[in-house]
């Protein structure tokens, strides 16, 4: 995804041309398990790629063994950063999170 979003007053990311994106479902996954309220699971769910699943399963949202594997990998580097005190800027999340999970794999 080359083109530029941006999020309208609701919150809901869309193009230049007003057109909805939609989250993939890596990124909701993922980003369920790298929320703050859910830190106390985090290291259950990203154990190993079939925790990561079953999280997933729990959520109702299916993906596959090579997408969990993604998943699982980009979530790890994330907690590894922040394990190490860094504190991710916004383009960080983005270029290192968000962006690898949003693509077509």
């Amino acid at each position: 995804m080359n083109e530029t979003t941006t999020t309208n007053a609701g919150g809901t990311p869309h193009n230049q041309t007003g057109e909805i994106i939609m989250k993939s479902n890596r990124l909701i996954v993922a980003e369920g398990i790298m929320d703050s309220a859910a830190a106390e699971y985090r290291s259950e769910n990203l154990a190993s790629s079939d925790a990561l699943m079953e999280y997933a399963d729990g959520i109702e949202i299916d993906i596959t063994q090579s997408e969990a594997e993604q998943v699982l990998s980009v979530c790890q580097r994330m907690q590894s950063r922040l394990d190490d005190g860094e504190i991710p800027t916004t383009d960080d999340w983005y270029h290192d999170f968000e962006k690898p999970l949003s693509q077509t794999i």
